[in-house]
Formats: C-alpha cells, sequence, structure tokens
C-alpha cells in the first residue's frame, strides 16, 4: 500500500541540498488523490566515541507530517506542480530547521571539548 520514491530521481549519498524535483510521485499522487508523506535524510559527523570507530557520517531519517491538495480544481498538471511546489517547501523549512540545530550542537560540542580539555 505504500510506493516510495526521490522525488529529485536518485539519492545521491551525502548530499546535504536539497535539488529540483521531478513530477513524476507528485503527478501520480495526484491522479490517486493520496497523500505524499515528504521524508529528509540529514548527514552529521559521528562524535565522542563514534567518531573512534565510525568513519562514515551518522544518517537521520526524519519522516514529515503528509502532504495532500485540500482542492481538486484545475487540470492534473497544475495540481501535481502545486503538491510539488508544497511539498519542496515543506522539506526546505525542515531541512533548514535541521541545518540550524546541527550548527548549534556543532558549536556546543566544541565548547564542552574546551572546558573539558582547560579541566585537565
Amino acid at each position: 500500500n505504500v510506493v516510495h520514491f526521490y522525488p529529485e530521481a536518485a539519492l545521491h549519498p551525502y548530499c546535504t541540498k536539497l535539488r529540483r524535483f521531478k513530477n513524476g510521485a507528485f503527478e501520480i499522487a495526484v491522479r490517486n488523490e493520496v497523500p505524499v508523506v515528504p521524508m529528509l535524510f540529514t548527514f552529521r559527523e559521528p562524535k565522542r566515541l563514534r567518531k573512534i570507530f565510525k568513519r562514515k557520517k551518522d544518517v537521520t531519517l526524519t519522516v514529515l507530517k503528509p502532504v495532500k491538495l485540500s482542492e481538486n480544481s484545475g487540470s492534473i498538471k497544475e495540481r501535481t506542480l502545486k503538491l510539488k511546489e508544497k511539498v519542496y517547501e515543506e522539506m526546505k523549512e525542515s531541512l533548514e530547521k535541521v541545518s540550524l540545530e546541527q550548527i548549534i550542537d556543532e558549536i556546543l560540542e566544541k565548547e564542552i571539548n574546551q572546558i573539558e580539555e582547560n579541566i585537565k
């Protein structure tokens, strides 16, 4: 009962930018009158002990609220574009929030490391 698409047409490991979406997944959602459940992969450097044992970045999957058009007026193409834009904006906002949280975490991590060094 679920179909999974990468609206950017492919998964590029460790890519941190939201790329341009293709129409396919959104047209299928519009034609079948089902919501789109946006998901974001974000990457960060491992911290503390994980840094020692892990070379690749940690991955977080964030699942956002389902997005569905409230109106069914307009052509399939118009509704597809509206849905695509709506999902893109939701994902962009969430990605900006996650990026800001990661920046804050990095700053705090550096400060904690400095405090630990000063204590030694």
